[in-house]
């Protein structure tokens, strides 16, 4: 026979097994990524932006768009400056239609590749991920390298070599150093050293001095 407290547990065992079987699923909900777009009714880039933001609104229907129209409301002109000063958006680019905010960014104007930034804006702001932007750059017998796939030591020392690689240069230190090497004398590789450095120096402002100190220890 089980004892008072044992048969006492049991019963709340039982409700509780019996109340998570028959309670109903609780979805967790999401607040919906809002986009502030402010435009004029006349304004044919606002209209295209428009039907762009009804497209998206169905793609995304977890979004929430709030449309102000500017030029005849002095309310949502107001609403506008207070966008300005939250996104710190530049005097110059203040005043210009459409304008477009999302929780992260703003766009001024409104063309293909503003629609597809804007896009790319709001699936971050729902994933809650970034996305990298490729940047390509044009490096010679490399082609185009997209340096966001790049770490930051690799990418200095790439640019670093291609910035210090000049063949010309290559083959007038080789001969330089070889000939200071067969001098045998102080004063003639002192004298030669010497005006090979004050020469890159004058007609070449960044000049790596480092080499200047090779020939002065080569000296001692």
């Amino acid at each position: 026979m089980l004892s008072k407290t044992k048969s006492i547990g049991l019963i709340f065992l039982a409700a509780f097994l019996i109340s998570g079987f028959f309670a109903a699923p609780i979805k967790a909900e999401t607040e919906p990524v809002s986009i502030d777009f402010f435009y004029s009714a006349t304004c044919p880039h606002c209209a295209k932006e428009k039907e762009f933001l009804k497209e998206l609104e169905k793609k995304f229907p977890e979004i929430k768009i709030n449309q102000y129209e500017v030029i005849s409301s002095a309310e949502n002109q107001k609403i506008l400056k207070d966008f300005y000063d939250k996104y710190r958006v530049p005097v110059g680019e203040q005043g210009r239609i459409p304008a477009t905010f999302t929780p992260t960014k703003y766009f001024v104007g409104f063309t293909e590749q503003i629609g597809q930034d804007i896009e790319n804006c709001l699936k971050e702001c729902l994933s809650g991920e970034t996305t990298t932007t490729p940047k390509m750059i044009k490096i010679p017998f490399f082609g185009e390298v997209d340096i966001s796939k790049m770490s930051l030591p690799v990418l200095t020392i790439t640019i670093g070599a291609l910035d210090g690689f000049n063949p010309c240069a290559m083959w007038i230190l080789l001969f330089l150093i070889a000939f200071l090497i067969n001098a045998r004398s102080r004063k003639k590789m002192l004298l030669v050293g010497g005006t090979f450095i004050a020469v890159s120096g004058i007609f070449n402002p960044d000049f790596n001095w480092n080499i200047g100190f090779g020939f002065w220890n080569m000296a001692d």
